[in-house]
């Protein structure tokens, strides 16, 4: 994800010709909320298998929630909403959802 912000922030800034779609700022922004949304989803599952406390893994669910959102954001965004491939943005908008229903479903399981 910080590579993408790098690319954004450091070297867009210094292109003298027209990026291509895919390196637009719009673009490396949603590319790198869908980097974090994906890496707390791991972490997400670790703590799963780990068997960590439910408390602990509710909250990093609801974050993994959070980054989804921003990233379907990202995505949807104008400039960028077609450049995605047709499956992305539909497994996209499913998971934040479904991040929302585990942190739900752990904290009932907090005693």
């Amino acid at each position: 994800a910080g590579l993408f912000l790098h690319l954004r922030d450091q070297v867009f800034a210094q292109l003298t010709s027209t990026p291509t779609p895919d390196m637009s700022a719009e673009s490396l922004s949603a590319l790198s909320s869908l980097m974090l949304a994906q890496g707390q989803e791991s972490f997400f599952v670790k703590a799963s298998l780990d068997r960590m406390k439910p408390a602990i893994v509710a909250k990093v669910a609801a974050q993994a929630a959070d980054y989804y959102s921003d990233a379907l954001k990202a995505m949807e965004a104008g400039p960028v909403r077609g450049q995605w491939e047709k499956t992305w943005i539909p497994i996209v908008r499913a998971k934040q959802p479904f991040f929302l229903a585990m942190a739900d479903y752990q904290q009932s399981l907090v005693q």
